[in-house]
């Protein structure tokens, strides 16, 4: 074994137990800073290594199923075991459960208009409200699904550009980055944000250009903030 991917091995383990501690410490604001440093330090380590050491290649040469399996099931079930934890970070999980019991109930969007999102929203908030009840660990659920699907559509719409054969930090490396990325974990497994739901939808939307673009071009674009800095830089 190469001593770089002996290094990425004990950082991606170094990494997963410092998270951990961190959400077992986001009670006591002082250890949770000092925890939460830590083990973003740990994650620009292990990406690193993952890069330098070739297993980001490696995992591409498995195959693209067995790939896009790996993106998907690794944050999935890292954020599913966040559902144990009660959210603290936020309160916007209780507007969720607040705003699925007015809906179903008929109160929003006819009689109460307190709610000044775009009509994707309410429509999302209606869907999971319906389908699995105006409950914060049903939202939380259907968001931790979304989140995990951001991988996957990052390492396709790399495979669709015209840096599908370049290496350094491109898009496979950004999707296996964000796979492990901390923030949106706590963003997304912990508080409950949906704002995965509209990063899918723009992927999906992003995909298609890149698609149909002449030679695969990229384009200049940024998102919402869990994931930016993961954002490989892109050829204009």
């Amino acid at each position: 074994m190469s001593e770089r991917r002996r290094v990425f091995e004990i950082s991606f383990i170094l990494h997963l137990l410092l998270f951990f501690m961190t959400v077992m410490a986001s009670w006591t604001w002082g250890l949770f800073h000092l925890l939460a440093a830590a083990d973003l330090a740990v994650f620009f380590l292990c990406i690193l290594s993952a890069l330098r050491s070739g297993f980001i290649t490696e995992l591409h040469s498995k195959g693209k199923g067995w790939t896009l399996l790996v993106l998907f099931f690794l944050p999935l079930i890292i954020q599913l075991l966040l559902l144990l934890e009660d959210p603290n970070f936020s309160q916007d999980i209780l507007r969720l459960q607040f705003r699925g019991e007015a809906l179903r109930e008929g109160l929003i969007p006819y009689r109460d208009f307190e709610v000044n999102k775009p009509p994707l929203y309410v429509w999302m908030v209606g869907l999971v409200s319906t389908l699995f009840g105006p409950s914060p660990i049903s939202f939380r659920a259907v968001f931790v699904v979304f989140n995990s699907l951001i991988p996957p559509l990052m390492y396709m719409i790399g495979e669709r550009s015209k840096e599908a054969n370049l290496s350094g930090f491109g898009w496979r490396t950004g999707a296996f980055a964000y796979a492990l990325w901390p923030l949106a974990f706590l963003e997304v497994g912990l508080s409950g944000h949906f704002d995965p739901v509209v990063m899918v939808l723009v992927l999906l939307a992003y995909m298609g250009l890149v698609s149909t673009a002449p030679g695969g071009e990229s384009h200049p674009f940024c998102w919402d903030w869990p994931p930016c800095p993961l954002y490989p830089p892109v050829q204009p």
